[in-house]
């Protein structure tokens, strides 16, 4: 047998299993962030940020909203006329009475058939003109895509 050679701790750690590295102590609570106190001082830093821009920049924003509010949306042109023939979804067919522009959208009051009158927002209910040669077709047309889908 060969003769070992070294100090008698060097055979011994040969011997025996690696020893595990020490795992990480917990986060002791002091040391975890709080968010109460986080939020504290974000909103102080806030505070302070406006008292040092001052009151002029609040007093420009409030300015810049009410330019926002004053400007006029772009005219919104009537795109049906009294008399027009129309089709409506779900409501069918049925003819314009009435067109006016309210509040940046055109409002028709049309005359259904089967539900007398009603007031419609083409930007919300699907609206469109029939044309002379499709009256009769439009309706079936709708209704078979209906039945499709």
């Amino acid at each position: 047998k060969p003769a070992k050679t070294g100090p008698p701790q060097a055979r011994e750690q040969e011997r025996s299993p690696p020893q595990r590295k020490p795992e990480p102590a917990p986060v002791e609570p002091e040391l975890r962030p709080d968010a109460s106190a986080i939020l504290e001082r974000l909103q102080r830093q806030r505070q302070q940020q406006q008292e040092a821009t001052g009151p002029a920049s609040k007093q420009d924003s409030n300015s810049s909203l009410r330019r926002t509010e004053e400007r006029e949306p772009f005219p919104v042109q009537p795109q049906f006329q009294a008399g027009d023939h129309i089709f409506c979804r779900p409501y069918g067919n049925g003819v314009v009475r009435t067109s006016r522009v309210e509040n940046g959208h055109e409002l028709l009051e049309v005359e259904f058939p089967e539900y007398g009158r009603l007031e419609i927002n083409p930007s919300v209910s699907l609206v469109r003109r029939i044309e002379k040669g499709e009256k009769k077709g439009c309706e079936k047309k709708e209704r078979e895509s209906d039945d499709e889908g």
